[in-house]
């Protein structure tokens, strides 16, 4: 098994992980054979349950620390990362 990758993401949407951004996430990667660990201030979510991803309550500016592992983690990087980057195509 491969090593997971790691990356750090930064919110820049003006609601930071709400709702509609935290069903984006699932949604980007809900094909894709990989497991995604979400963490932030201390607490670690699942990055498939948008349930997860709301406990965290992350606001904009709040720097995600991802760990992904799997078949497409590459993809999935790359995917979040710019869903991310392009502020969930809210703005």
């Amino acid at each position: 098994m491969t090593p997971p990758l790691h990356a750090r993401l930064t919110l820049l949407n003006a609601m930071g992980l709400h709702a509609r951004a935290a069903a984006s996430f699932v949604k980007a990667i809900k094909d894709l054979k990989v497991e995604v660990s979400v963490s932030w201030e201390g607490q670690t979510a699942n990055g498939r349950s948008v349930l997860d991803l709301l406990i965290l309550g992350a606001p904009r500016g709040s720097v995600l620390e991802l760990q992904i592992q799997g078949d497409d983690a590459e993809e999935a990087l790359s995917t979040l990362t710019r869903l991310v980057a392009n502020r969930f195509d809210e703005e």
